[in-house]
């Protein structure tokens, strides 16, 4: 369960001690027990000047974390996902040495390619449309790990060394990995815009751009929706902002 509030003021804080106040009486009614020793306190921090209140369950304060696990994605306050990347590059390097070490009797380079996309490349990307880094630093160090599984396929199954791993990855039909969450995000922004997933918080966020046929600008435009201009990075690199824009 997650009780969430947006905390801008000092009236907000007690709003939310009061939801957490009812949780309690509830659950006091229905004779449900709350280990209290197990409610996590987690802020968001999206401005620099944040409330940072302790939260009480029964008179007891909730434990403050800095980074929590939601759903297999692992956050941190700041919403920038450096250990969230870190963790799921160290296991697909894991898992990519385990491929190669118990591979060694396939002979169908097929056959370590599909277990290469169950076992490696699907840690890389769940639920990447969260997540999907903006900085350099991140997107190779995702990158590497399929440059790495490229490069065992060319020893192993005496593949062409001297075509680039762009021509090899569209040889063997796999896209570099960066393209590929491009590719889910905007596969997930169209889903909004036509209604096809059921998200109604994400879908206010869009603002779509309306031109009479005869505006100079209409031929011009590349993009059907417009974004809000913001000072922050975090709202300017989010996924739903940047795929909006380009």
């Amino acid at each position: 369960m997650r009780i969430f509030r947006v905390v801008n003021n000092p009236t907000d804080e007690m709003l939310l001690q009061d939801d957490l106040d009812r949780l309690d009486n509830y659950c006091i009614i229905n004779r449900l027990d709350l280990n209290v020793s197990n409610a996590l306190q987690f802020h968001l921090l999206v401005k620099r000047n944040i409330f940072k209140s302790t939260y009480k369950i029964k008179n007891q304060n909730l434990n403050r974390v800095s980074e929590i696990r939601d759903l297999g994605v692992l956050l941190d306050t700041k919403l920038l996902y450096d250990k969230h990347v870190d963790q799921i590059v160290s296991k697909a390097s894991r898992m990519l040495g385990y491929l190669s070490r118990s591979s060694k009797d396939f002979t169908k380079l097929k056959t370590i390619k599909i277990l290469y996309c169950a076992l490696v490349r699907s840690n890389l990307e769940y639920a990447s449309q969260i997540w999907n880094p903006h900085y350099e630093v991140y997107i190779q160090r995702i990158e590497r790990i399929q440059k790495k599984f490229i490069r065992f396929l060319k020893f192993r199954f005496k593949l062409n060394s001297s075509l680039s791993y762009e021509a090899i990855c569209a040889q063997l039909h796999l896209l570099p990995l960066a393209l590929r969450r491009n590719i889910n995000d905007i596969t997930l922004l169209i889903n909004i815009a036509n209604n096809k997933v059921d998200c109604t918080p994400l879908l206010d966020k869009l603002f779509f751009k309306v031109l009479a046929n005869n505006h100079p600008r209409s031929a011009r435009s590349h993009s059907n929706l417009w974004t809000p201009f913001s000072h922050m990075k975090f709202r300017s690199n989010s996924n739903l902002a940047y795929h909006s824009t380009n």
